[in-house]
């Protein structure tokens, strides 16, 4: 019996005397169904025989399958990748025997081994399938839920779902935007519905080379090394997810060995005192908004993100503490920031504790009750930047990292000054000083012998 071009009259449910019929979407379909790879599994309400021969050998004679079950077979059209590759096998019904076919998605892709390969998994799920030695219970379709059996796109919004309900809203933001990048090129290249063991290091290698040479036309423009090795680490982390939680999913992490690429690290300046002298002062004058804004990085050690967060029901005016709670800050506790005395008593002449307790110190004029951006301060910096000539590397954070200097320089204990910059341990804080070279070396010259 010739079987009809679609798969369509696979998917209706099949009679109790027939086997489960594992039927998958073609594409294009004339119902319109939607294509997936692997194909959707329906079959009706199951029970196992639990390996009683007995039962075995009386469902084999009410399904009309022999003692082995059906040989599916593969149809690759000689290599031809214009001609429509499928699986196939004979289904007993009666008297007569009717062939079915399946093809899955495995169409979508162009890439001859790779089609092969996809074919194969579709080969051996149905195998698997029929070797279970399934009964008839009920007609009705289920969904067969088998992890083994979704696909790529399927386990990145599965895992993307997951990582929802513990990562911060900033972060789930740029992991989702990363990996919907990701899946557009798994789209072009064929391979979004194939399955995830599919995916090699060379693909991971592939999409990172896009990244770098990606056309304006496909978003926007090539992106630095930075944000290249940004995307890996969010790859990375869906398949790292895999394997730690979904047993024999994928047996290795292709993003495993892949080295980041070198990227130049942002360097803060330390402004001179003169800068210093010079900048607020202008500041007073012409921005007193953004003046205040920067008091809080220099006499409370605040990141511009942590300030921006800042609610005045957070300020306790008499201990000159401000207690952040997780989520607005980078850790995720409750972090005490404490205010310097001088910086308190300004604050105290604002009358700033009438306030209303829910509102953001730096509030939205256009929007009541959201925080400004801190695109909108970094904007007004680069004014003060062009009026006085500094460089790239003279920013808002700077100035923090100038006063913890000066602060190193006129003799504060080491101990003392973690408490205020947030370090947990002498280890970190003794890298950020190393890093922004923030204590000048003291004078040694008295120990040399010789004068030259």
């Amino acid at each position: 019996m010739s079987p009809s071009r679609n798969n369509c009259d696979n998917m209706r449910p099949p009679e109790p005397a027939q086997l489960p019929v594992i039927s998958g979407y073609c594409a294009p379909c004339r119902f319109g169904f939607e294509p997936h790879w692997p194909p959707i599994v329906k079959v009706p309400k199951i029970q196992g025989f639990g390996g009683e021969q007995k039962k075995r050998d009386k469902n084999v004679r009410q399904l009309g399958l022999s003692e082995n079950v059906p040989d599916v077979k593969l149809f690759t059209a000689s290599g031809d990748l214009k001609k429509r590759w499928f699986v196939w096998y004979y289904l007993k019904e009666g008297e007569r025997k009717k062939r079915i076919r399946l093809y899955g998605q495995v169409n979508y892709c162009k890439d001859k081994d790779l089609r092969f390969k996809m074919l194969q998994v579709l080969q051996k799920r149905i195998q698997e399938g029929f070797s279970r030695g399934l009964q008839l219970t009920d007609s009705r379709p289920v969904p067969f839920t088998d992890p083994h059996s979704l696909s790529l796109q399927e386990w990145i919004d599965k895992v993307l779902k997951e990582k929802k309900l513990y990562q911060k809203k900033t972060s789930y933001r740029a992991t989702e935007s990363h990996l919907k990048h990701f899946k557009e090129w798994l789209k072009e290249q064929g391979i979004l519905t194939a399955p995830p063991t599919v995916i090699t290091k060379a693909h991971i290698a592939g999409f990172r080379n896009w990244l770098l040479s990606r056309p304006v036309s496909k978003g926007s423009g090539p992106v630095s090394n930075r944000t290249a090795n940004n995307y890996l680490i969010d790859i990375d982390g869906v398949f790292n997810h895999l394997k730690e939680n979904y047993e024999d999913i994928i047996k290795k992490n292709p993003c495993q060995g892949i080295r980041p690429l070198p990227t130049e690290s942002e360097k803060h300046t330390v402004y001179t005192f003169d800068q210093v002298e010079k900048i607020s002062e202008w500041m007073r004058r012409n921005d007193p908004q953004l003046h205040f804004f920067c008091r809080f990085l220099v006499y409370c050690f605040m990141r511009p993100n942590e300030i921006l967060n800042i609610k005045y029901k957070y300020i306790h005016w008499d201990k000159g503490e401000i207690h952040m709670p997780p989520g607005t800050i980078k850790t995720r506790k409750t972090k005490v920031k404490y205010i310097m005395e001088v910086f308190l008593n300004d604050l105290k002449k604002m009358d700033l504790q009438d306030r209303t307790q829910n509102a953001y110190l730096f509030e939205s004029r256009r929007k009541p009750g959201s925080p400004l951006i801190g695109a909108a301060f970094i904007k007004r910096f680069r004014k003060v930047k062009r009026v006085f000539g500094l460089s790239r590397n003279h920013t808002m954070y700077g100035l923090r990292h100038t006063f913890v200097s000066q602060l190193l320089r006129n003799g504060v204990d080491r101990m003392q000054l973690m408490k205020w910059t947030g370090h947990e341990s002498i280890a970190s804080f003794e890298k950020y000083i190393r890093e922004y070279m923030l204590e000048a070396p003291a004078d040694i010259s008295h120990k040399y012998t010789q004068v030259f």
